[in-house]
């Protein structure tokens, strides 16, 4: 059994990935879904298959969803604000590579995030 939350949450990251991206590239390739419909149709469903993998595996709550699901919503919106300011920042006043920009806003988001879903959305747990 895997004991580290954090190593469950990049598990949990890792399979929403593939199922979004699965979902997206179906989506628009076999059904010929326009790519901006897609993306976000593949984001929809992997926001929700996010939260409830992190609620039930990652970190095991009993947190009422009344109150989990508008944090998680909210950690994700603050989580991806972040994301997109590490990737400004990266780029302007650091002058970095927009491939190694996008990568370290990426870490800022999956660390924030971890972050708030450990302490915030789903607290209170013995994960």
């Amino acid at each position: 059994m895997i004991r580290s939350t954090f190593f469950r949450y990049i598990l949990v990251g890792l399979a929403n990935t593939a199922v979004g991206y699965g979902i997206i590239l179906t989506l628009q390739l076999q059904f010929g879904v326009h790519p901006v419909a897609a993306n976000a149709s593949g984001y929809v469903i992997g926001i929700f298959l996010s939260y409830a993998l992190n609620r039930i595996y990652t970190f095991r709550s009993r947190r009422s969803f009344r109150t989990s699901i508008p944090a998680f919503v909210a950690a994700a919106a603050v989580c991806y604000v972040i994301n997109l300011a590490v990737l400004q920042f990266s780029i302007t006043v650091l002058q970095l590579h927009a491939v190694f920009s996008q990568g370290l806003a990426i870490c800022a988001y999956t660390v924030s995030f971890y972050v708030a879903n450990r302490y915030l959305v789903f607290e209170g747990n013995d994960a």
